[in-house]
């Protein structure tokens, strides 16, 4: 076989880059003129040459990226495609723009549109395999494509095929970047109006970097359920949609009243046996909660503001590489000062916000069986446990909060009671949860604390949770197929991770703060909280306003 040159593959490189050029140029004409017109039926021979046009930009792009990634080109023939951002200018020229025109003129187009789909998609698979160097990219241009595809179809079982062949290609990208908000929100889109739906916004809002765009998709989301005062009445899971419209009414900002009346049927709902998915639905519960409590990432939410501060110092203080990365939406982290709100918080809907998630809680503890409920547990103390930890940090800087996040109304005693059962069942504590609870590790001396379950990976990427994982825990993700099937020790991994998150609780000392986030006017610290205990001898949890009884509820 001849050997190629290297002069010989810059000179295809330019030939083929010289002709890629004018294809696009035309292709950007043409959708363009299209785009500006109105969706008017076009005949068959104008949609077979755009159609015609658009595949040949498509095989320029692939002819281009196949001779700079030849394994005989130079470093810098391999770095060019990067270099002039050739995947975003095929994707955006070749692909997405005229999907747009096919889409917008739908149904004439709906054969061609098809068609187009199963192109590109069959391309950017074949590039995965032959461009691993951008492979987040491929992976990304598939999940979208296989969205498009779910978008035009009408049989609910192939729109939930499409939907589920979108998520996998999206769950693998975040496991690449947990913490980019678009692609949950890209996750969200796929999902049916549903808490998971609302979990997968939230989190793409309340994650280290925020994508700012999901607030319309919110807004779409919100408006129909929130002026729908009767959609629980129809509902076939009647309590998870009166808890999604509770969430829509508290997005929208609706008058208080509106919110007591979701409030109200939401809570008494959760009460009624069987009423609530727990072990299906709670931890999207929990995440949703948790991002309306800091306002979907709203710059005036102070909550948000401490933990950016936080990340911030931490990025700062671990080096110059890591002090490059982002904890913003637009990709740069702040510099200066720890970032203040910009503007006042909404005291009065926060503050009720903040009751109604302790009310939920305690309504797990109360009416829910206690395998169903240890997942939503395991994420709400992780975020309790995530409040206490940058309360240093807030001392620090100043950061005032006032009461918008004491926990009186955690029904502690329940808290306890369920804390010993768990105790019980594990026929004691287990040392190395004790451990990683002293030095507040997940991974303490190398012993885990259990394999990662489910949660774990939703958890993953937002902004209070950044402290939790230590992260050599995902360098093996496993098979995200399988992520979400129960293994035979979830159930006893669960258990453990609420033991340490309790324990951290009792543990972490803070009678200044009362594991809330008040004005820091000391730096008094004391063995426990003024909410919970531990007794070490008798392995045993207490609240600090009564007993705790060994058996709880069901």
């Amino acid at each position: 076989m001849r050997r190629v040159s290297q002069d010989q593959l810059a000179a295809e490189v330019n030939g083929i880059y010289a002709n890629l050029v004018k294809v696009e140029a035309k292709c950007i004409a043409c959708d363009a003129e299209l785009a500006s017109q109105s969706p008017a039926k076009l005949a068959q021979d104008k949609w077979q040459a755009l159609v015609a046009l658009h595949r040949t930009l498509l095989y320029e792009h692939y002819d281009f990226l196949m001779v700079t990634q030849h394994p005989l080109a130079t470093n810098e023939l391999n770095a060019i495609p990067a270099r002039y951002c050739m995947p975003a200018r095929m994707w955006k020229h070749a692909i997405h723009s005229f999907l747009e025109v096919l889409r917008h003129r739908r149904p004439d187009s709906y054969e061609y549109m098809l068609a187009f789909v199963y192109l590109t998609y069959q391309m950017m698979a074949l590039l995965l395999e032959t461009v691993p160097r951008l492979k987040d990219t491929w992976v990304e241009c598939l999940g979208d494509l296989a969205r498009y595809r779910m978008a035009i179809e009408e049989d609910r079982y192939l729109y939930s095929h499409w939907a589920g062949v979108a998520s996998s290609w999206y769950i693998k990208a975040t496991d690449r970047y947990p913490q980019v908000g678009r692609l949950y929100h890209h996750l969200g889109i796929v999902e049916r109006p549903s808490l998971q739906k609302f979990a997968c916004y939230g989190k793409s809002q309340t994650c280290v970097i925020p994508f700012p765009k999901t607030s319309d998709s919110m807004t779409l989301l919100c408006t129909p359920l929130a002026e729908d005062g009767n959609a629980t009445k129809t509902a076939t899971r009647p309590t998870e949609a009166s808890l999604c419209r509770l969430f829509a009414v508290i997005y929208l900002q609706k008058p208080p009243e509106a919110v007591d009346a979701a409030q109200k049927l939401a809570l008494e709902l959760l009460k009624r046996p069987g009423g609530f998915g727990w072990k299906d639905n709670g931890v999207a519960l929990a995440i949703s909660s948790t991002s309306a409590l800091l306002e979907h990432g709203s710059l005036a939410n102070p909550t948000r503001a401490a933990f950016d501060s936080a990340i911030q110092q931490h990025l700062r203080s671990s080096g110059p590489t890591n002090a490059t990365r982002s904890t913003s939406s637009d990709g740069q982290i702040d510099s200066q000062s720890p970032r203040e709100p910009t503007q006042p918080a909404n005291q009065p809907l926060l503050t009720n916000t903040r009751d109604i998630t302790l009310a939920t809680l305690n309504s797990a503890l109360r009416y829910g069986v206690v395998d169903d409920i240890l997942s939503y547990l395991h994420v709400m103390l992780c975020f309790i446990d995530s409040l206490i930890l940058i309360q240093e940090h807030l001392h620090r800087h100043h950061h005032r909060v006032g009461n918008l996040l004491e926990l009186e109304g955690i029904s502690w005693g329940e808290l306890c009671s369920l804390l010993n059962t768990l105790v019980h069942r594990l026929r004691g504590l287990p040392q190395e949860v004790l451990t990683g609870a002293y030095q507040r590790s997940l991974n303490p001396a190398g012993k885990s604390l259990g394999r990662l379950i489910s949660e774990d990976f939703t958890m993953r990427g937002l902004v209070w949770s950044y402290f939790a994982y230590d992260g050599s825990m995902f360098a093996d993700c496993g098979d995200p197929n399988e992520r979400f099937v129960e293994s035979n020790t979830a159930v006893r991994t669960r258990m453990k991770r609420v033991l340490y998150y309790g324990l951290r609780l009792a543990f972490v000392g803070l009678s200044l703060v009362t594991v809330s986030f008040r004005y820091f006017a000391s730096d008094t610290h004391s063995q426990g909280t003024n909410y919970i205990t531990f007794d070490s001898t008798a392995a045993r949890f207490k609240a600090s306003d009564g007993d705790a009884t060994i058996w709880p509820i069901s």
